[in-house]
Formats: C-alpha cells, structure tokens, sequence
C-alpha cells in the first residue's frame, strides 16, 4: 500500500515536471553552475569578500566566453565570404578542366563525352550553392529569434545562480531545519 502512494506521488512529480518543463530546466541548469563556480569563489573568498568573488568569477567566464566567441568567429565568416567570392571562379576554372580532359579523351580515341553534363553540373551546382545563400540568411534570423530566446533564459540561470551562490547557506540551513535526517 506505501508503494503505490509512493508511485503516485513520483508520477505527479514527473508530470509536474513536465507541465514546468523550462522553469525545472532553468532552476536545474542554475545549480549546476552554482555548484560548478562555487570551488572557484570559495578560493577567492580568501583573498575578498564573497560579493566581489561571485563577480570575479563570473566577469572572468564571461571574458573567457567572449574570447572564445570572437576567436571561432572571425575565421569562419573569412572563409564563409572568400568562399562566396571565389565560387564563379572556381566553378570557371572546374569547367576548363574538363573541357581539357575532353580534349585529352579525344586525343587518346576515348569516346566518352563529359563536357556539356560536367559544366551543366557544375552551373547547376553554382546556382544552388548561391541560392542557398539566401538560406542561410533566413536561417540566420530564425537562430537570431532564437538567441533572443536563450539570451533570455541565460539571463534568468544567471541571476538564479547568482542568488543560489550568495544564500546558498542560508537555503541549505533552512532546508535542514525543515528535512532534518
């Protein structure tokens, strides 16, 4: 009989869960990064007050991030816009070369002819590589919508984290107060 009580309760737990869905993700992802920077700000406390440690720690990780960020960003878009650039030419260069193996071909009593389907390929290929361009940017500003989204959930896990880490003491005594073992 306390097994089913208990099952019924786990089941109402999950579907509360469930129906909370992002805010259990947002409290869950906040004590996660409480518990991983609290070692880091521990340290610091030796050496200033809590307040300033928290800051320190999470002004360092952002610098860290934000380094990160511009360091992958700047070569990718490079290669992204040289890429773009250099397709005409590389798709006119691909087309000499064929016409060049089929004067090999020719050359050699080879009767196979690739030219016309090799360069309508090539156009082809071209003409889809710039019109997913055009994709990409729709693409972009779906992503944009969506950063906008996380932007905001980061800010929630943020501050939620923030407050985890200042009265996490006071929140552990009182929850032992209330659950003793």
């Amino acid at each position: 009989l306390a097994g089913i009580g208990t099952e019924w309760l786990l089941l109402a737990l999950w579907a509360l869960a469930r129906a909370a869905g992002t805010v259990v993700l947002v409290l869950i992802v906040a004590s996660l990064v409480a518990l991983g920077l609290a070692p880091g700000i521990r340290r610091l406390e030796h050496l200033m007050p809590r307040g300033l440690a928290i800051v320190t720690v999470y002004i360092g990780g952002f610098a860290v991030l934000v380094a990160i960020g511009f360091l992958l960003a700047s070569p990718v878009a490079t290669q992204i816009t040289n890429f773009q650039h250099n397709l005409p030419q590389i798709t006119r260069s691909a087309n000499r070369d064929l016409v060049n193996f089929q004067d090999f071909l020719n050359k050699h009593g080879v009767s196979v002819h690739i030219t016309k389907q090799g360069q309508t390929a090539l156009d082809t290929l071209q003409k889809t590589l710039v019109k997913r361009s055009g994709d990409i940017v729709s693409f972009s500003r779906g992503l944009l919508s969506s950063l906008v989204t996380i932007g905001f959930d980061l800010v929630l896990i943020l501050v939620l984290s923030i407050y985890m880490l200042i009265y996490g003491r006071q929140i552990g005594e009182l929850v032992r107060r209330v659950m003793p073992a």
